[in-house]
Formats: structure tokens, C-alpha cells, sequence
């Protein structure tokens, strides 16, 4: 991909374990192949090596939390907003499993709004043909 798409940088802020987590960030909206690749990788990772790809080794809990995990690291944009906590500690899965799921809660409901906004632009952009043609057809008849 040449350029990456980013969502609007939203906010967490939770305490966990008397530790407090806070910080912005902002996720990839589109995903090249070469990122799924990755995000499998680190996903059979997790939960032990390649053996276990297929979930047969894992429970469901802990195949979602994986698939969880290895999505942000591989979405969440790594610049100056990105909180140092996430930076130097979620590739190897050392954060707290609430934290993991706030921010895959988040990615999850800007992936929906996302989604609704490109549909929009979709219908719009028929629209416009449909109303492009329907010009032109009108134009070509009274000639």
C-alpha cells in the first residue's frame, strides 16, 4: 500500500492493578496482505508456535485474546502519541488482558464506523454515475 489510511486518534484511559494506562492512538484502517501475514505470525506466537495455528491447542478465550493482540500490534500507528507503555511492552504481549481488550474494543467500533462511511461513499459514488448517465442519456435523446 502506498499510503496508510489511519483512523482519528482517540483516548484510553484505565487503571489496572493500581497501574494507570493512558494514552492516544490511532489504528490502520486497511490492512495489506504483507500485515495479515504478520498478524498470523504473531498470532501462532502467542499462543505457542506454529502448531497451534489452527486453534486446535488453545481455547477459544485464549485464541481470541492472541488474535486480539497480534491485530493491535500490527494496527495501532507507532508515532510521538503512541504511549511508551505500548511501544516498549505490547509486541511481547506483556500488558494487562482489560488494557488488550479496551483498545481491540475500540479498533473493533472504528473498523464499523469506518466501514459505514466507505458503504456511504460507495452509494454516493453509484449515485453521481446513475445521475451522470441519466444526464447524458437525456442530452443524447433530445439532439
Amino acid at each position: 500500500m502506498s499510503e496508510t489510511n489511519y483512523s482519528d486518534a482517540f483516548s484510553i484511559d484505565l487503571t489496572v492493578g493500581g497501574k494507570r494506562y493512558e494514552g492516544k492512538f490511532r489504528f490502520k484502517l486497511e490492512l495489506s496482505v504483507k500485515d495479515r501475514f504478520r498478524i498470523g505470525r504473531l498470532r501462532r506466537e502467542y499462543l505457542g508456535g506454529d502448531n497451534v495455528a489452527t486453534g486446535q491447542e488453545a481455547d477459544f478465550y485464549d485464541l481470541t485474546l492472541a488474535t486480539a493482540l497480534s491485530e493491535l500490534v500490527v494496527r495501532v500507528k507507532q508515532d510521538e502519541e503512541t504511549p511508551e507503555w505500548w511501544t516498549k511492552r505490547a509486541g511481547q504481549g506483556d500488558l494487562p488482558e482489560p488494557v488488550v481488550i479496551k483498545l481491540w474494543e475500540e479498533s473493533r467500533a472504528i473498523d464499523q464506523r469506518a466501514e459505514i462511511k466507505r458503504k456511504e461513499a460507495e452509494d454516493a459514488a453509484r449515485g453521481k454515475l446513475r445521475d451522470d448517465r441519466d444526464r447524458q442519456l437525456k442530452e443524447s435523446e433530445s439532439r
